[in-house]
């Protein structure tokens, strides 16, 4: 299994933890049969938090270390980077946090166990309207994919039911 995670770079805490967590379970899963009676290895690569880097690590496991599926960043831009090579090459992906709303059509080797920005936009809006009963409300947000798809989701269904967004960044 390729694990391709921002080892380094802007995310490396993110992907740091994700590399501890696995070689966690490693053992565990080694150690009850493994899958299918075959012990699991992982082979390890850092995408540095950039999407060209996430592709030539991914090529490298598919070409060289000949893969069948892969762990990969937690960053959405890396994963949408690679969607379209996990579909030619039919390499199931694995995101455990990647949350662009684009993911979820990115084919049909790309997942996630992480819910997407549009959803939690959503339910953050309809949690803030509805159980707090605010209506008017500001938002501070990062500028970046993450920050601004939030932002999208939840003032759209915020001022849909309602309430009045005073939009700032940070």
């Amino acid at each position: 299994i390729g694990a391709i995670l921002h080892l380094t770079g802007s995310g490396a805490v993110w992907g740091q933890n994700a590399r501890k967590g696995i070689e966690l379970a490693l053992p565990l899963i080694n150690n009850s049969g493994g899958i299918n009676g075959k012990k699991v290895e992982v082979l390890f690569e850092d995408s540095k938090s950039v999407p060209t880097d996430s592709v030539s690590a991914f090529r490298k496991l598919i070409d060289v270390d000949k893969i069948q599926c892969s762990i990969v960043d937690m960053i959405s831009s890396n994963v949408l980077a690679l969607a379209p090579i996990a579909e030619q090459n039919k390499i199931v992906i694995l995101s455990p946090g990647a949350s662009s709303p684009d993911i979820t059509n990115a084919g049909e080797y790309t997942f996630r166990n992480w819910p997407s920005d549009a959803f939690q936009g959503e339910e953050l809006a309809k949690f803030v309207f509805g159980t707090k009963k605010i209506k008017k409300t500001a938002i501070l947000y990062i500028e970046n994919a993450f920050g601004e798809s939030l932002k999208k989701v939840f003032t759209a269904t915020f001022e849909k039911s309602g309430g009045t967004v005073i939009v700032g960044t940070v």
